[in-house]
């Protein structure tokens, strides 16, 4: 357990808790301080003994607000994901894409994705055969 100490002839003490600021993409992250158990006479406010704060991932204020709002990706550990593009023959049967976070995140990252039939059609069978 942890202790902090008001000094005799004042009236507040600060705890400071250490934060690692990391390239993982955490989202908010709470916490609880909560006091228990003081000596020499006080007592605990049973109301006010407990405080849940969050941290915020580095890049927001509050989450959703960037802290240079002129550049968003200050800080930004949200991962952004790509996907790869390929070439195959159909002889091949089958096209594999791979879809790419630019960082780790803590968290499983799940992604929608869609697929729409398009018309490919090679310059050889484009062109009508001469009689």
């Amino acid at each position: 357990m942890l202790e902090v100490t008001i000094p005799a002839n004042s009236d507040t003490a600060t705890i400071s808790l250490p934060i690692v600021d990391n390239d993982v993409y955490e989202g908010p992250e709470d916490y609880t301080i909560t006091l228990t158990g003081a000596n020499n006479g006080a007592q605990v406010d049973p109301a006010e003994k407990a405080v849940t704060t969050t941290i915020y991932d580095d890049g927001t204020t509050d989450g959703t607000t960037p802290v240079d709002p002129t550049d968003p990706s200050v800080g930004d550990d949200r991962p952004e994901l790509t996907i790869n593009d390929v070439s195959v023959n159909e002889a091949e049967g089958t096209m594999t894409f791979t879809v790419t976070a630019s960082k780790v995140s803590d968290e499983p990252i799940t992604v929608k994705y869609a697929t729409q039939e398009g018309e490919a059609t090679p310059p050889q069978k484009a062109q009508k055969a001469l009689p």
